[in-house]
């Protein structure tokens, strides 16, 4: 994991409950360009009985590796930089 982590899902939708789900960024998959964030998010089930995991941000987007969840934990919130160029100041 790059820099944190959140929890999602243990809410009810008709009767239901929703998995808990591990939301994180990973930088698993290298970048394509120099010098280029290669930051992704990604959600795992925490389901014992399965390991399936999703990328959540497209793979032309450059994301923050502090995704957050809402306290209701139904939506996950990333930044992304819209192909926008970092600088190269720091």
């Amino acid at each position: 994991m790059e820099d944190s982590s959140c929890i999602a899902g243990g809410y009810e939708v008709d009767g239901r409950t929703i998995d808990h789900y591990l939301i994180y960024a990973s930088t698993k998959e290298t970048g394509q360009e120099r010098r280029s964030s290669w930051n992704v998010v990604y959600k795992t089930n925490l389901n014992l009985r399965t390991d399936e995991s999703e990328r959540l941000t497209l793979p032309a987007v450059t994301s923050d590796p502090s995704p957050s969840v809402s306290p209701s934990g139904k939506k996950v919130a990333v930044a992304s930089f819209q192909g926008n160029r970092w600088d190269d100041e720091t």
